[in-house]
This record gives structure tokens, C-alpha cells and sequence, in this order.
């Protein structure tokens, strides 16, 4: 019964459609479908006597442990959720599903991202290129008013041409009368009209080259137009020793030196003084070294006096004989020597002193020996540099010992002819850095002065002094006028009267020279320099006598 239950075979009924067929099976799988559920009902009878047979105080005690066991199990859960979770220590991921959406929603926020930054560089491109057709629009309209202003000027001039000639011009400066028509030659067509010329053209292609002059060569032509303070004859030239300054230096006047001012009168010294020979032409820095009566006589007379050499400037003498090979052998080093100096000057480094002296003392010892720099420009550094040192050595007690046994002049002199340096240029370098000296000298000597220094007060005019009895100045030469101007500019009357005083008392012979310097006129002051000399004598002298008596 319990077979026929489990598994009908006549009368059952088919579930879709509740229909009764007849399950037709084999025999053989009829039979074990039979024995399966005979079998199924004898272990379910079984399991049913087996649990009867249990008795209650076993059923209680499993009862009692199955309850323990899900309590313990409950503990255990809600103690592990108290524990932090070690996968977030770890590297743990979720679940593919879970990483899946995470990579999806990132991908999708990485394009999202990517098309903004797209459309942002479309719209940017967008804007750039109308710009650009703006700019463009607004430049093709440009020229298009302008061409048509252009043309406009071009049609009314042709009428005005007409209208004032009654014709019409076709070439420059030939007008039309006896000329045929050109639109003869063209009887089937209209003549190609353009623009014509005539001497109105020439005038304004005229003015615009000289527009263009102008601007290109400016500063130049001011200078054949431009006149001095109070409107002195002159020229304008530039002081390299000023940075390349223009000054205008005037020519000598006539006047008598009587009628000059005096340099105790304070208001007649703004007034410029011309202390320049006449017949200067050479510019900033030439020598020309006269005496001071030659000087004189120039300033009265005009006279021109030939260029020459100054009292400082004393060529060595060569040694004697010198064989061909040690003349070849001093070449050798004289070259090497100098291109060592300019070498140092390419490294950034300034000359050295032992460099120069040992270029003089191989030329000097090879007969007479020269060197050729690379450059003009080099050749003139160096010789500049050996003034400097040569400068800075006349300070001193013994100015040979710092030269290599050679006398400050006589060091520039050798140098120059070490240096294929023609005299007269070596001159005007020399006198240059003088004046250059020089006004240092004075500017700082005026700061102190100005301070109350009177130490370096002194210290500058010992400067002054004894660069100017090294080197002086040629009297009326153009570096003791540029600096004479320029310590009336920046000084005071006071100042200067001092320092020619101080000066002229310690060396009378470079007192003209201070003179000129300070703005004042030799023939004038010198008088009272001798009379302001004799005075202190006899001051010094008194004090002495008296000194004498009271030691007595």
C-alpha cells in the first residue's frame, strides 16, 4: 500500500492536466521502484521503534545540551562582534560583486571626468579660433579703411591737380599738354589709372627720409646745431672718464685775463671759463703739455703750438747687444707673457701687476722687443691697467720697488712701447686716468670736508698731490677744464679756495694746474698762493724764534 502511495502506477492522475493515465513501465524497474519503497518503510519503522525506545531522562539530558550548545554559540557570536575585524588591518577586499560595482561606479566617475575635461578644451579651442577671427576681422577692416582713406586722398588730389592745372600730369614734373593720350593706346579698353607723381610727392618722400635721419642719427645732428651755457662758441664731446657724458667745452676767448672773474667773488664764478687753447682739436684726453707762459701767450695770440711730449714721459734706453737667439728666446716669452694677460682678462680677472712687470723687464732685457695684442681695444686695457698701478705706486716713499725698479713714467713709457701703443695714445690714456684720479680725489675730499673729517680731508688732497707731481696735467689741456666743471657743479666756493691753498702750499709747481681745476685763473691766484705762502713762512718763522726764546 505504502509502494502504490509512493509511486502509483494504474489510476494515477498527470499533474499538468489532472488526467488519468496508465503509467506503462517495464517489469524490472516496476520491481525495484517496489523494493525501494519496501525498503524506505522498513527504516521509517525503524527510526520509529529506535525513538521509542529512548528513555526520558537521555532525551531531557540531549534536550539540556542542545540548548547549552546554542547558548554557547550565541555568546561566542556576540563576543566576536565585539572584536574588531582583523580584514580591515589586512588587505581585504569584498566580494567580486562588491569589487565589480566599485570598479564600475569608479570607471564610470574616471569618464565622466574625461569628458569634462574634453569639452572644457573643445569650448577653450572654441574660443581661441573666434578670437582669432576677431582679431583678423578687426585687422582686415583696418586695412580696409585705410586703403579706403588712401584712395580717398588719392582722388582728391588728382582733383585738386586738375582743378588748379587744368590737365593732367602722367610723369614726374612733365605734364600732359604736348603728350598723347594714353587711353590712345588702349582704344578697346579702358587705361589703367594708378598713382601719379609730382614734385608734392617728392616732398613728401622728402620729409619722410628726414624723419628718418632723425631718428636714426638724432643725438648726432643736435650737436651741429647745439650751443653751449650762455651761448658760448664751442663743440659738445663726450669724457669716456665720465661715462661717456657730453660736455661742452668753448673755445678760448679773447678777452683779456684782466677781465676775468676773480675767484673770491662768488656770484661772477657761476660763469663757465674758458681755459682751453684755441687751436684744440683733438677732443677729450689729447695732450698737449705747454709752460705755463706758452699758455699764456696761446690764450692771448692764438697761437698753435705742436703736440708736445711731457715732462713724465721718458722712454727707456735699450740694453746693449743681444744675440738672434736669445732675441728669439725673449719673443717666446714675451707672447706667452702675454697671452697669459689676456687670457686672466677672458677669465673675468683683472690684470696682474707681476704680469706687466715681467712683460717690461723681457722686452727691455731682448734689445727692444714688442708684442702685438689681438685686439686694439685689449691693448689699450692693458696699458690702462699699468697707469693704475703706476699711479698707485707714486704714492708710496719708493714707487720703483712696486714697479720692478722703474720709475712710474718711465714704467708707462716702456709699457706702451711694450704694447706697439703710439705715444700720443698713450698720453691720452695716462691723462685720462689722472683726471679720473683726480676728481675722486676732490669729490672725496668734499664729503669730508662736508663731515668735519679733516683727516681724510688730508688724506684726499695727499692723493691729489702727489698724483699730480707724478703726472700733471698740461695747463689749458681739456681733462683739467671737464674737471674743473665738475667740481663747480657739485662744490662750494669755500671748498675750492681750500684746496688750492692746501695744494699750491704743499707743491707750487702743480699749483696751476689745482688752479684750473678749482675754476680759477692761474695768472690771478698765483699771486696770492705766493703771498698766502710768504705770509706762512713768516708765521712759521716767528713761531720758531719764539719757541727759541722761550727755550732759552
Amino acid at each position: 500500500m505504502a509502494a502504490s502511495a509512493a509511486f502509483p502506477v494504474f489510476g494515477a492522475r498527470c499533474w499538468p492536466c489532472q488526467s488519468n493515465y496508465i503509467n506503462i513501465q517495464p517489469a524490472h524497474q516496476q520491481r525495484r521502484l517496489a523494493n525501494q519503497a519496501v525498503r524506505s518503510d522498513a527504516l521509517t519503522t525503524k527510526q520509529d521503534n529506535n525513538a521509542a525506545s529512548i528513555p526520558p531522562s537521555q532525551q531531557q539530558e540531549a534536550l539540556i545540551t542542545l540548548v547549552r550548545a546554542a547558548t554557547a554559540a550565541t555568546v561566542f557570536t556576540a563576543l566576536a562582534a565585539t572584536i574588531p575585524s582583523p580584514a580591515l588591518a589586512s588587505e581585504w577586499h569584498p566580494r567580486r560583486n562588491l569589487r565589480r560595482i566599485r570598479d564600475s561606479v569608479l570607471e564610470g566617475g574616471a569618464r565622466a571626468r574625461t569628458r569634462q575635461q574634453e569639452n572644457a578644451s573643445r569650448l577653450l579651442a572654441q574660443a581661441r579660433k573666434e578670437q582669432a577671427a576677431a582679431q583678423s576681422a578687426q585687422a582686415k577692416s583696418q586695412d580696409d579703411l585705410l586703403y579706403q582713406v588712401q584712395s580717398a586722398a588719392k582722388r582728391a588730389y588728382r582733383k585738386l591737380q586738375r582743378t588748379v592745372r587744368g590737365e593732367s600730369v602722367f610723369s614726374i614734373g612733365v605734364s600732359g599738354g604736348n603728350r598723347p593720350d594714353p587711353a590712345s593706346y588702349y582704344p578697346n579698353s579702358s587705361y589703367p589709372s594708378g598713382p601719379e607723381a609730382s614734385s608734392l610727392g617728392w616732398w613728401v618722400v622728402t620729409f619722410a627720409l628726414m624723419g628718418v635721419a632723425y631718428a636714426k642719427w638724432g643725438d648726432n645732428l643736435k650737436l651741429l646745431w647745439r650751443r653751449g651755457p650762455n651761448s658760448e662758441k664751442g663743440r659738445w664731446v663726450r669724457d669716456r672718464s665720465l661715462g661717456g657724458k657730453l660736455v661742452f667745452v668753448p673755445d678760448a676767448t679773447d678777452a683779456p685775463s684782466s677781465s676775468r672773474p676773480l675767484w673770491q667773488d662768488d656770484e661772477d664764478f657761476t660763469t663757465e671759463l674758458a681755459s682751453v687753447a684755441a687751436a684744440r682739436t683733438g677732443g677729450v684726453g689729447d695732450a698737449r703739455p705747454t709752460s705755463s707762459s706758452a699758455a699764456a701767450a696761446n690764450r692771448g695770440n692764438n697761437v698753435v703750438v705742436e703736440n708736445l711730449e711731457p715732462t713724465w714721459w721718458a722712454p727707456p734706453a735699450p740694453v746693449g747687444y743681444v744675440s738672434a737667439s736669445r732675441k728669439e728666446d725673449m719673443i717666446k716669452q714675451s707672447k706667452q707673457t702675454l697671452r697669459l694677460l689676456e687670457d686672466s682678462k677672458l677669465r673675468g680677472e683683472e690684470y696682474a701687476l707681476s704680469d706687466l712687470i715681467t712683460l717690461r723687464r723681457i722686452c727691455h732685457e731682448g734689445g727692444g722687443i714688442s708684442v702685438k695684442p689681438s685686439t686694439e681695444s685689449g691693448r689699450d686695457a692693458i696699458l690702462r691697467a699699468g697707469v693704475r698701478f703706476a699711479m698707485q705706486a707714486s704714492l708710496r716713499p719708493n714707487p720703483s720697488n712696486d714697479l720692478g725698479g722703474y720709475e712710474p713714467g718711465r714704467f708707462i713709457s716702456g709699457l706702451a712701447g711694450d704694447l706697439t701703443v703710439p705715444s700720443k695714445r698713450a698720453i691720452t690714456i695716462t691723462h685720462g686716468e689722472v683726471a679720473a684720479t683726480c676728481r675722486g680725489a676732490l669729490i672725496d675730499a668734499e664729503a669730508a670736508f662736508r663731515a668735519g673729517d679733516q683727516n681724510r680731508v688730508l688724506i684726499s688732497l695727499g692723493r691729489l698731490v702727489a698724483t699730480l707731481a707724478a703726472f700733471p696735467l698740461p695747463q689749458g689741456s681739456a681733462e683739467s677744464e671737464l674737471v674743473g666743471r665738475t667740481i663747480q657743479a657739485q662744490t662750494t666756493l669755500e671748498f675750492r679756495r681750500a684746496v688750492f691753498l692746501a695744494a699750491g702750499s704743499a707743491n707750487i709747481h702743480i699749483a696751476p694746474i689745482v688752479a684750473e681745476m678749482m675754476g680759477f685763473d692761474p695768472g690771478q691766484v698765483m699771486e696770492q698762493l705766493k703771498m698766502q705762502i710768504s705770509v706762512s713762512a713768516a708765521q712759521a718763522a716767528a713761531q720758531a724764534v719764539q719757541r727759541g726764546e722761550e727755550s732759552e
